[in-house]
């Protein structure tokens, strides 16, 4: 079988030589490290490109989609933190702005999943960042499973998925760019501190 960089932290590599790199205290070490082919596994490089072309295409997705829903969960957690707050003043032109963006929120981040963690969330609305994340996680592991190239059911799963993510990280683009922006106008207005999220999309891998 073909050789895992770190343990669980990315997907299985091709035979090749590759260059592990460790900095640490300021300093680069580098080491030369070849991966070979397990000789009792009889599979074709292109097929493990295949496989590790589209576990890599998985991974970058389920990152974003992680990160917006762990930003959506900030978000939910401090719009319901300030309600209390803002409901003591019968300010409820505001009020009302966060229970509607609190609500969306919400809906878009899904519920958590039940049981083991890092399962994915029952079905009740596929078009959620948790469920998405979750179901993402899901196709990486079939993908991953065997030394093999995708199978066309993998693939598929994989494109739906995708769409789904896609659709959702648009409608959490928009919160932010939008009503969180918007929202913050009528918070400093209100003398409330506004709420920053510390966005941090995550970067392209290194090779």
């Amino acid at each position: 079988m073909a050789a895992i960089f770190g343990f669980g932290g990315g997907p299985w590599v091709v035979p090749g030589n590759y260059t592990v790199k460790l900095t640490a205290n300021g300093q680069t070490y580098s080491q030369p490290l070849t991966v070979k082919m397990d000789p009792r596994v009889k599979v074709s490089q292109a097929d493990l490109e295949k496989q590790l072309d589209m576990a890599q295409q998985i991974l970058a997705k389920s990152a974003e989609t992680n990160a917006a829903a762990q930003q959506a969960a900030a978000l939910q957690k401090r719009l319901q933190e300030i309600a209390p707050q803002i409901a003591s003043r019968k300010d409820k032109k505001l009020a009302d702005t966060v229970d509607e963006l609190d609500k969306r929120v919400s809906t878009l981040l899904g519920k958590p999943p039940a049981g083991e963690l890092g399962g994915t969330p029952e079905p009740t609305d596929r078009t959620t960042l948790r469920y998405v994340s979750g179901a993402l996680g899901q196709v990486e592991r079939v993908v991953e499973s065997d030394d093999a190239a995708p199978s066309a059911d993998a693939s598929a799963a994989f494109a739906q998925d995708d769409q789904i993510a896609q659709a959702a990280l648009q409608k959490w683009e928009a919160i932010v760019s939008t009503d969180l922006p918007a929202l913050n106008k009528e918070l400093h207005r209100a003398k409330i501190e506004p709420i920053e999220l510390g966005m941090q999309r995550p970067g392209p891998a290194e090779n």
